[in-house]
């Protein structure tokens, strides 16, 4: 035993801090951020859910919208018309020729508007991509005027076809 130490005090408790406003901001801030998840859950579920979104035509829509902007230019002008291209495509579940057009417009029930304005467009497509010369060679095609605004108005033609005939 050691003497000369002082006594040894009973532990005393530790003062309380109050955790209160702490503990509400948390609250608060946690249903905040559930709140914002669940509105991020329903408009992905929302945009995914609608059929407009999800046929050949309206993605093409979509995706005209930023390639028209360099439709100027013959690289730009054909990434369009191969976008329209893939979107005929992906209707008719198989590669679409222009030999096909009639075929692909009646199973689908399409109009003979729509049918002679698709037969246009394959018929743009052809000499954009495979125009030649006289002689054979192959000549660089330019861009007819006008292809951008074709494009989108035969995109918009067909999905507001495919809204009606799903």
């Amino acid at each position: 035993v050691r003497t000369g130490l002082p006594d040894v005090r009973p532990p005393r408790p530790a003062p309380l801090i109050d955790t209160g406003r702490v503990e509400q901001q948390l609250r608060g801030v946690t249903l905040a951020a559930a709140l914002v998840a669940v509105w991020l859950l329903l408009v992905l579920a929302w945009q995914g859910l609608r059929p407009g979104r999800r046929t050949p035509f309206a993605a093409a829509q979509r995706d005209l919208r930023r390639l028209l902007r360099n439709a100027t230019s013959l690289a730009g002008a054909r990434a369009a018309v191969q976008r329209v291209h893939r979107a005929f495509d992906e209707a008719a579940g198989q590669r679409l020729f222009s030999a096909g057009v009639a075929a692909f417009c009646q199973r689908m029930g399409a109009d003979a508007t729509l049918e002679k304005r698709t037969e246009s467009f394959f018929g743009v497509s052809q000499t954009l991509f495979f125009a030649v010369t006289g002689s054979g060679d192959a000549a660089p095609a330019a861009v007819p005027d006008g292809l951008a605004r074709e494009l989108a108005e035969l995109c918009r033609a067909w999905r507001k076809f495919e809204g009606r005939h799903p």
